[in-house]
């Protein structure tokens, strides 16, 4: 199936995350019981869980633990209380931040969801120009659709790992995980898995569960770090000492 972009941006909204709003044309193509919409930077390293994939159950997301007044892409939880306001919604506190990372999306609320983020799609629209805090991306407008939906957390099925000089969240509990999702490494680990991936016949394609994690692991810089990187990295967490933590 090939799904147009049919979303409008004006020129003046114009941001480096236009392309995620795809999402408000994938949604409604979405034909299938359930439907599993991931970044282009996430790796699959294992199956995941059947029940996760129940089409009987709410939409899933990832959340996040972020600090209400942190802006991510330009909008705060604390501000996405506002845009909730103008769309006649009243919360207590500002809303969970769901990543955009991955959703499950099962067909059966596949309509109130579309119909939330189009709403808060269409309050951009009218606002943006005006100084207001107004959702910019995908991850924006699905948030501001999730805090009015039961939605279950994909704890433990992806999670988002730092990989930069200054900011690395690996623990060694990503086995588990079948889900990576590697903001840092567009330009470094991806671009050297997809020479593997576009050879039939490397270990993308022919090891086994394990080494596939371990090679995976290994070109995202996860683990088994060049003496080069190792060395940045390094220097990087040297910085943090003095200059404080980076995120």
């Amino acid at each position: 199936m090939i799904q147009p972009f049919t979303v409008t941006v004006p020129d003046a909204l114009s941001t480096a995350f236009v392309g995620s709003l795809y999402y408000l044309d994938a949604l409604r193509a979405l034909d299938t019981d359930v439907t599993v919409l991931l970044d282009p930077d996430v790796v699959c390293t294992a199956p995941i869980s059947p029940e996760v994939l129940s089409a009987n159950r709410n939409i899933g997301a990832l959340p996040l633990n972020y600090q209400a007044d942190r802006e991510v892409n330009g909008l705060s939880r604390a501000q996405t209380m506002k845009v909730l306001a103008r769309l006649g919604i009243r919360v207590a506190e500002p809303p969970v931040h769901w990543g955009g990372e991955c959703y499950v999306i099962p067909l059966a609320r596949r309509d109130e969801l579309l119909e939330h983020v189009t709403a808060a799609w269409a309050d951009t629209l009218a606002h943006f120009d005006r100084l207001l805090p107004t959702c910019r991306t995908e991850e924006h407008l699905f948030n501001c659709a999730l805090s009015r939906m039961g939605t279950e957390p994909l704890t433990g099925i992806v999670k988002r790992i730092w990989t930069t000089h200054r900011h690395r969240t690996v623990d060694g509990g990503e086995r588990t995980i079948p889900l990576w999702h590697l903001p840092a490494e567009k330009g470094r680990g991806f671009t050297e898995v997809s020479r593997q991936a576009l050879n039939p016949s490397s270990w993308f394609w022919t090891s086994n569960d394990e080494v596939f994690r371990r090679r995976i692991a290994k070109g995202m810089g996860m683990s088994r770090r060049s003496p080069l990187r190792w060395g940045t990295d390094t220097l990087g967490q040297s910085a943090n000492r003095i200059l404080g933590p980076a995120r």
